[in-house]
């Protein structure tokens, strides 16, 4: 039995070939291959390709390896995207190092999670974690032109961040502010470890019931 990995390749390979057939059937007609052809990909990791550059190189056991899917990953999966997709306009979203970055011209968006960041310190030589301060959401929109987005700080007003989703042509949706989002958490939290509890401890009972 394949690997996982090379399950996934195989997968994402079978995929870019049915994508480039369309494309090929496409030639006989502008009109089909306006409406159909591929033109941009949008790709979604939680563990990015690359933090700043492609060719940045990776030592094994570095820190760069660990926070990164590697050279292998990245150049296998940009070899099927060149062989299938050739010239296919693409945007990369991912997560996983706690840290907002753009790379590569925008190629590579990076970024941060909800509550918990990396950010540099203040006198510049290292970075601390910070919690509920450097979190947000981005918001994308796809047109004719290409991929908009934009970041909304995690404790930023709510009629900011619904404007912009109106903006975006999205629906409106409720938010709270950090403070709200918290205690909420905090509240699921400890309905959570209640649960688990009473759940564990039926189990006890009806094991010593069996014996």
């Amino acid at each position: 039995m394949k690997h996982e990995g090379e399950q996934q390749f195989d997968w994402i390979g079978t995929v870019f070939k049915k994508w480039a057939r369309v494309e090929r059937n496409d030639q006989k007609s502008q009109r089909r291959q306006k409406s159909n052809g591929v033109q941009r990909l949008v790709v979604f990791t939680h563990i990015p390709f690359w933090k700043f550059a492609r060719n940045e190189a990776v030592r094994e056991n570095s820190s760069l390896e660990r926070e990164t899917l590697g050279n292998v990953v990245t150049d296998r999966f940009f070899e099927l995207v060149d062989e299938h997709l050739n010239g296919v306009e693409m945007s990369i979203f991912s997560g996983h190092v706690h840290r907002d970055i753009v790379s590569m011209g925008g190629l590579q968006v990076i970024q941060n999670a909800l509550s918990q960041n990396w950010v540099e310190n203040e006198n510049n030589d290292g970075f601390e974690c910070r919690f509920m301060e450097t979190g947000g959401y981005r918001l994308a929109k796809v047109t004719d032109q290409g991929l908009e987005t934009r970041f909304f700080k995690f404790d930023e007003t709510a009629n900011d961040f619904q404007s912009g989703f109106k903006q975006n042509g999205f629906k409106q949706i409720g938010f709270e502010t950090r403070h709200e989002s918290f205690w909420y958490f905090l509240i699921l939290t400890v309905i959570g470890l209640v649960l688990i509890y009473l759940i564990k401890t039926k189990l006890k009972k009806s094991e010593s019931k069996r014996f």
